[in-house]
């Protein structure tokens, strides 16, 4: 089965180490972006038909070479793709006309893989990652979907909920804070991306796993 790797934020970490890996071969319209879940869903579901309607422009490093954006309608943040080289309108407007671009190949990537799986860092309970799964599927009903979520927590283990034969959601609790650097735990996310890589979580032994728990190495 062929698997497609998608940043699902809500900060940028899991696509840095998407990138990092090489499990990343092209730009989605949700990277490198600051969001929440239910707002993936909004844009998935409408072909981002709101996006920046409505923005206002924050205060952002005068060295830095990009303008911070806040989408005040979606409530997402635009750090790292609007240029200060441009004029804050046209600037808004070429981004913008990338965002579609890369929504439509996202779109061909998407039926062209039988398994997409999303990696994110939310501090949200199962019940709310469920839900999430549940909404993802209305949206890409006919794939296999699974969620990989990364938590900030001193204890360390892993979580894999079989919800079905076509949703799987895996949890990985280590600390991370990104206080004093963005990239937050190195080696947790190590760990993490080596399982993407190594793990098939629809294989015919691993779909007769309903859950199952063990603990990170350190």
């Amino acid at each position: 089965m062929k698997t497609l790797y998608l940043s699902l934020g809500p900060t940028c970490k899991p696509v840095y180490y998407l990138d990092e890996s090489k499990l990343r071969s092209f730009s989605s319209p949700m990277d490198w972006l600051a969001y929440q879940f239910d707002t993936v869903i909004k844009f998935y579901k409408s072909d981002f038909d709101s996006f920046l309607d409505e923005y206002e422009e924050m205060e952002s490093d005068p060295e830095y070479e990009f303008r911070k954006i806040y989408d005040t309608k979606n409530n997402v943040l635009v750090m790292h793709s609007i240029s200060k080289n441009l004029k804050l309108e046209d600037g808004v407007n070429s981004y913008l006309k990338k965002v579609d671009k890369r929504w439509k190949r996202l779109q061909k990537k998407i039926e062209e893989n039988d398994v997409i799986v999303f990696l994110s860092a939310y501090q949200y309970d199962f019940e709310k990652l469920k839900k999430s799964i549940d909404e993802l599927e209305t949206i890409f009903n006919n794939k296999k979907l699974v969620i990989v979520n990364v938590y900030n927590c001193p204890e360390e283990k892993k979580l894999i909920h079989r919800i079905n034969s076509k949703k799987t959601i895996v949890e990985y609790f280590f600390e991370d804070d990104s206080e004093k650097d963005w990239k937050g735990n190195k080696k947790g996310w190590d760990n993490v991306i080596q399982d993407l890589h190594l793990d098939n979580y629809f294989s015919e032994k691993s779909e007769n796993k309903e859950l199952y728990m063990c603990t990170i190495e350190k």
